[in-house]
């Protein structure tokens, strides 16, 4: 409909899959390819290369995974049918009409560069290279005072009507009935009672997080130009503070090393995306990936353990050899122990 260049695929992918994570796009973004040269900058038709050819990971609707590729996608839609470059038609639809003038599509930033630091791996260096990527998934600059008055404009429906936010705040529900946890580019949680519409994101020496609570009329943003890995939990509790949420940790117990040691190993999530768990120093460590931070688990129970940085993130781990990441939004995270 379209794009009708874009290539038959061996199922049907609609654009609200795509913007749902459930269509089983590739995502460019762990192409090793890309991975090489992601700090230049790209052309929106150069990201496509990446993963266009690439079948799909599942069948649209059966599984849940996180996919920059659909929004790159939604970019290119906007492209093909306002007739304008992305950066043009995101300021014409959404800059202008909110008032935020002091936010920017990188690239065009009037020589503007944000001083950006990465401090997730150590010693806090400066970032030189940005690089540009799909645009859809990314590539925003903005102030805290701008996203208030995205959220001013998209609580008072000035930005999509009514009908549309609701289409894009429904969890959406998979074909065997699973609810993903996720809408139209919103991760749903809660604060007690009341439902929240959150989302992150951060690239290297970026940060970023918001929370909505509509209900009590809360907006939370943090946005930070040192990436460290706990903008997320930072955002959940000042929302709890603001809401008067008791935001302790829960409790810690102690378990007998050989407990924990039974449950050290290899756990893949998915193709090319293993976990490692590591007993040491009288704990468990959780890495993913070759490169990712190694975050120190705290126990619950014999089989629970929550990340000591991040308490709302949880692991469970069951007899069968299956690990389940929960979040307090979003879909549960399933891996599968590797057999030495």
């Amino acid at each position: 409909t379209y794009l009708p260049d874009f290539p038959e695929k061996s199922h049907t992918i609609t654009l609200r899959t795509a913007l749902a994570h459930t269509a089983g796009l590739y995502d460019y973004s762990n192409n090793d390819d890309f991975e090489a040269v992601w700090l230049e900058n790209h052309t929106l038709d150069e990201i496509f290369n990446w993963f266009v050819p690439m079948p799909l990971e599942f069948a649209p609707e059966t599984n849940w995974r996180y996919s920059n590729s659909g929004y790159a996608l939604a970019t290119k839609i906007i492209e093909t049918t306002t007739g304008q470059n992305f950066e043009t038609a995101i300021k014409q639809l959404l800059l202008d009409p909110a008032g935020m003038r002091n936010t920017h599509v990188q690239g065009v930033m009037n020589d503007y560069l944000p001083l950006d630091y990465d401090g997730e791996h150590g010693a806090v260096k400066q970032v030189q290279d940005f690089g540009i990527i799909g645009r859809g998934d990314g590539a925003l600059h903005a102030t805290v005072d701008d996203m208030l008055k995205w959220y001013l404009a998209l609580r008072n429906n000035r930005l999509m009507k009514a009908e549309t936010k609701e289409i894009a705040y429904a969890d959406h529900t998979l074909k065997n009935g699973a609810k993903t946890g996720y809408g139209l580019g919103f991760m749903l949680g809660h604060f007690g009672g009341d439902k929240s519409y959150e989302h992150g994101g951060s690239r290297l020496g970026s940060h970023s997080y918001t929370i909505m609570v509509p209900a009590q009329d809360l907006f939370v943003v943090i946005v930070s130009n040192v990436r460290d890995g706990k903008i997320g939990t930072t955002a959940a509790n000042i929302a709890k503070t603001a809401l008067g949420i008791d935001g302790k940790r829960p409790p810690a117990v102690t378990l007998p090393p050989v407990t924990m040691q039974a449950l050290a190993g290899q756990y893949k999530h998915g193709e090319n995306d293993i976990r490692t768990i590591t007993f040491k120093n009288g704990t468990l460590y959780s890495r993913r990936g070759e490169n990712s931070h190694e975050y120190k688990l705290v126990a619950m129970a014999d089989n629970r353990f929550y990340f000591d940085d991040e308490p709302e993130v949880q692991l469970l781990f069951d007899a069968s050899g299956l690990l389940r990441v929960q979040y307090r939004t979003g879909m549960d995270n399933i891996a599968q122990r590797l057999l030495e």
